[in-house]
């Protein structure tokens, strides 16, 4: 009986398998290539601004993080990138986003205090959460989903993560010596936004420039000192050949963090694959980026000292002076902006939970 079944049933199998052969596409004449009924997935081109002068390390860290998410996708989301004020003036990075003028921006938070005043706090808090400390509030302190909230009103523009988290930075680079607050009286610092405000309210003369134009600024004498990022990328900035001095605090910029975004019709746009690709590769970038800083901001700090530098720590006085300003000062931006207070809130109860637990959580 079984023998008689399986020989009646093979004339239908090959009838089916000759019908399915009939109904296959044809191969293409090379033997490979797609398919008419599979074609090749679309690619996705952005072009995408950082705020960030070709010769910092931290543009090229931007770089690295498009040729990953790139390969990553195999091809399917490219990613050029462009240094800051190459397509718009820099600054304007954020509402060109807004407008659609290109995909992504890579740029500080503090750029953005004209639309969102708590962004400072986002950027470089004087006193505020250490590297290690905004990285797990980012990620598992709600510090994502309060800065998304913050953002949210510019509809135009999704935040995307805040991808790389400085060491403290350098106090400042200065051409004047800084024995105590007398000296700081007038000081020309280049120092934007809130923190320039700060160091103002200490008797200072803020100059809000972008970091492109730090080093001509201080060959012509238009600035005297300047606030900027870690070692590493401030000596390849060249900032050894045009100021004399370097003081050294984590105080007040203990963590300085960049953010990437993305037009909103740009990332809605794109295969929820390839967003978890892009998110991936940012926060891959974080740790990352740390852990490459911490080390080449060792060599760096080496190099400065080899080429003649000064290095000091700031004077007592002047870190005591800077954070008692900026209490003052984030405490009256608090009192008139619930966004503002909300993110301090945030800020303070997680550094608090870390401080308690001892020295390893700070």
């Amino acid at each position: 009986m079984r023998a008689r079944t399986i020989t009646a049933v093979l004339p239908l199998v090959l009838i089916l398998s000759l019908l399915a052969i009939g109904c296959a596409p044809a191969a293409a004449p090379d033997g490979g290539g797609t398919t008419p009924t599979a074609p090749a997935a679309e690619a996705i081109e952005w072009k995408l601004q950082t705020f960030y002068p070709t010769a910092d390390p931290a543009y090229g860290a931007m770089e690295g993080v498009a040729a990953r998410i790139e390969e990553t996708s195999g091809g399917r989301l490219t990613i050029e990138c462009f240094p800051g004020g190459s397509i718009v003036p820099t600054q304007k990075e954020l509402e060109s986003l807004n407008q659609d003028v290109f995909e992504a921006a890579y740029v500080s938070h503090g750029w953005h205090t004209s639309f969102f005043p708590a962004s400072f706090l986002f950027a470089q808090r004087a006193g505020g959460l250490t590297p290690i400390q905004a990285m797990t509030w980012l990620r598992l302190g709600g510090g994502d989903e309060v800065c998304a909230e913050m953002y949210a009103p510019m509809t135009g523009v999704k935040y995307l993560s805040t991808m790389t988290i400085h060491p403290p930075e350098v106090w400042c680079h200065s051409n004047r010596q800084l024995k105590s607050m007398a000296d700081f009286k007038g000081l020309k610092i280049r120092s934007p936004g809130d923190s320039g405000a700060i160091l103002s309210l200490m008797g200072a003369s803020s100059v809000s420039i972008a970091g492109a134009e730090i080093y001509e600024s201080a060959q012509r004498g238009v600035i005297d000192a300047t606030e900027y990022i870690t070692q590493a990328t401030n000596w390849d900035m060249g900032f050894q050949e045009v100021f004399k001095y370097m003081y050294m605090s984590p105080t007040r910029a203990p963590s300085d963090s960049i953010g990437l975004f993305a037009s909103s019709k740009a990332w809605n746009a794109l295969p929820a694959d390839i967003q978890a690709i892009v998110m991936a590769c940012a926060h891959e970038e974080t740790l990352r980026w740390y852990a490459w800083s911490l080390n080449a901001d060792s060599i760096a700090l080496q190099k400065f000292k080899d080429y003649g530098t000064i290095v000091e720590p700031i004077p007592a006085d002047i870190d005591a002076a800077m954070i008692a300003a900026a209490k003052e000062y984030f405490t009256k931006k608090a009192a008139g902006d619930a966004m503002f207070a909300k993110v301090m809130a945030s800020q303070d109860a997680w550094k608090a939970m870390c401080e308690a637990q001892g020295p390893w959580a700070t």
